[in-house]
């Protein structure tokens, strides 16, 4: 029993805790959501708890992740998530200026061109949107992906900041970094 109990705890700790996210984010009830590069829904489930009034967009171009993701809406029997694959460097789905809050956990490291990606993050969100942004730290003393596949807390402050993001506060999150925009 002890090892499963220290086994639980070590997979907790490496765990991006979406309450945690939840509580730093601005986001309302009624607040319409893209939650970009979704995956099986970690983030995706909470928050559409939370924003119960509003839309989510969960996208991810692995059709795997979004068919099981799409089981999970389905198990946590909820109605207001939408979910639609992606194709890296094509536009996403969302109308222009159609959703109040971005997120992006996880996934800025994984693309081939991160400014497009946020350039389309930028043209989706609402004037005054927010967007969360969230990155493995790179450092030796963190444990994921390889050191030279993350992406620093300065390079992605400073693609934030060119494509015209505006910093509302940053957080460290255990083995990850936030940071809260605005657009």
């Amino acid at each position: 029993m002890a090892i499963s109990f220290v086994e639980n705890m070590q997979s907790s700790v490496n765990k991006l805790d979406a309450q945690r996210v939840l509580r730093h984010v601005p986001i309302m009830p009624y607040h319409d959501v893209a939650d970009i590069g979704a995956g099986d829904g970690h983030l995706t489930i909470p928050i559409a708890k939370y924003s119960y009034d509003g839309k989510i967009v969960a996208m991810d171009p692995d059709k795997v992740k979004i068919a099981s993701l799409r089981e999970a809406v389905k198990a946590a029997r909820l109605s207001n998530v939408l979910t639609r694959s992606i194709t890296a460097g094509k536009r996403l789905p969302p109308k222009k200026e159609s959703v109040d809050g971005v997120v992006l956990s996880r996934v800025l490291h994984h693309v081939n061109d991160p400014g497009h990606l946020l350039r389309e993050a930028k043209r989706i969100l609402r004037d005054g949107g927010w967007a969360a942004v969230i990155e493995l730290h790179k450092r030796a003393d963190v444990e994921g992906h390889p050191l030279e596949e993350r992406l620093a807390e300065e390079d992605a402050k400073s693609m934030l900041h060119e494509e015209g993001f505006r910093l509302r506060s940053r957080y460290d999150l255990g083995r990850y970094y936030m940071f809260v925009l605005r657009k």
